[in-house]
């Protein structure tokens, strides 16, 4: 009977999930797994690899102590992931993003032209064009068209990829396919694949799609919707859409704002940008800003920009007290 193997813990990676007995029978087997250095947090980092084979199972439990060095060692990695695509591309997304966040139509208009531009200029190729103008028509609703552009692709991915990119085009393909069949069973599974795609790889690029399978998700499963947003920003991800949805949760009140983390920046930085900040969120990164004594150079950008859009007394009085005193009009 094959031996399956479990990984407990978010920064362990597996090299595989089964072994066949064979290999293990009357010799010692070296099993090899990775460890996610973004997954790590400051301190003891506990997981454990469960090895699992009829009605036996053996746990192997590892610890890892963890200090800031290896922390800051992920920045690189963390940067790597940013995604490098020509202009039009850009606008594809930040359309898209706005989209996410307002929930505008015609943002999703925008994004259609940006991406027949991309098209055009061979910014993307004819595979990932495809996908991409499939799942903005079923978020416009237009099943019968992203269903055509669905069956050009009809026998272009078979079997499991590994690479990154390749995999991330079949687990859309696959997606969209059970989200325009109309089969609720369809859905609920393509919506659980993705989710676990997200746990295990932190790809935030996935996150609208999980959303066209589950409008509801972010309501019905709002703890699961704030761990999914949070890890792919600790995982490295950098993409616009996450910065997007973890504007809107701030925008929205989904919880009232307790503490001023490096996600809660990325999404105020987000909101500056595209001048979406609003008085009530300003009023309270103030509040939360005047109560902490230190900030570093990044923090205190933002916080400087928040006043400049938005002037609030006890933030000016707590940035002049740390010499970031903001531009004058």
């Amino acid at each position: 009977m094959p031996i399956a193997v479990e990984a407990r813990g978010d920064f362990l990676r597996l090299s595989q999930r089964s072994i066949a007995p064979e290999k293990v029978l009357g010799e010692r087997f070296p099993y090899l797994f990775d460890i996610d250095r973004n997954a790590l947090h400051e301190g003891k980092n506990i997981g454990e690899l469960v090895f699992t084979s009829g009605d036996i199972c053996r746990k192997v439990r590892l610890t890892l102590i963890a200090g800031a060095q290896e922390r800051r060692s992920a920045a690189g990695q963390n940067r790597a992931n940013e995604p490098r695509e020509g202009r039009h591309m850009l606008r594809y997304r930040s359309a898209y993003a706005l989209f996410l966040l307002s929930g505008k139509r015609e943002q999703l208009g925008e994004a259609e032209a940006a991406l027949r531009e991309a098209e055009r200029d061979k910014e993307l190729d004819a595979q990932r064009a495809a996908l991409l103008s499939a799942e903005l028509l079923a978020a416009r609703g237009n099943t019968t068209r992203a269903q055509q552009y669905l069956a050009l692709l009809d026998g272009s991915f078979s079997g499991s990829v590994s690479h990154s990119a390749e995999r991330q085009k079949l687990v859309l393909a696959d997606s969209l396919r059970s989200l325009l069949s109309g089969d609720e069973q369809r859905k609920v599974r393509a919506s659980e694949r993705v989710e676990r795609e997200l746990m295990q790889n932190g790809d935030a690029e996935l996150l609208p799609l999980l959303l066209l399978l589950d409008p509801t998700y972010p309501e019905v499963r709002a703890a699961k919707w704030d761990k999914l947003l949070k890890l792919c920003y600790r995982k490295g991800s950098r993409s616009v859409y996450l910065y997007a949805l973890l504007a809107k949760g701030l925008r929205e009140h989904k919880e009232p704002l307790t503490v001023l983390g490096p996600d809660t920046f990325a999404a105020i930085r987000f909101l500056l940008r595209e001048q979406a900040m609003t008085k009530p969120l300003a009023r309270r990164v103030a509040a939360l800003a005047t109560a902490t004594d230190s900030w570093d150079q990044a923090a205190m950008r933002v916080l400087r920009a928040v006043y400049e859009k938005l002037p609030q007394q006890e933030l000016l009085g707590s940035l002049c007290a740390r010499g970031a005193a903001p531009r004058r009009a």
